[in-house]
C-alpha cells in the first residue's frame, strides 16, 4: 500500500477576503480565472461569493466555504462541511504517524 501526501493551500472566503484572501487568489482574479460577486450591504461593497473558471467549467463558491488550490494548480471550492470531513481530516496526522 503506497501512502500519498497531498499539499494544498486553502482558506475561508469571507465578505472581507478581498483584502485577507492569499496572493494566488488575487492573482487568479486578476488574471480572469475568479470572478468575485459583490453585494452592497449596509452601504458597503461585500463579496458574497466567487465564481471559478476551470478547464471543467464553473465553479461557484459562496461566503463561509473554503477555497483550495491543489497541486496541480486548480482552485476548487469545498463547503465547509465537505471541508471538515475530507481536508480536516489529514491535519490530525503527523509525518512521523502517516510514515508508519
Amino acid at each position: 500500500m503506497e501512502r500519498l501526501l497531498l499539499e494544498v493551500d486553502s482558506f475561508e472566503l469571507t465578505s472581507d477576503s478581498e483584502i485577507t484572501a492569499p496572493t494566488w487568489f488575487i492573482r487568479a482574479a486578476g488574471a480572469g480565472r475568479v470572478e468575485i460577486k459583490r453585494r452592497i450591504i449596509d452601504g458597503s461593497t461585500r463579496i458574497v461569493g466567487v465564481q471559478i473558471t476551470q478547464d471543467c467549467g464553473q465553479l461557484t463558491a459562496n461566503v463561509g466555504d473554503w477555497i483550495v488550490r491543489l497541486p496541480n494548480g486548480y482552485i476548487v471550492p469545498f463547503n465547509k462541511a465537505l471541508y471538515e470531513r475530507t481536508l480536516n481530516a489529514f491535519r490530525r496526522y503527523t509525518w512521523n504517524e502517516v510514515q508508519d
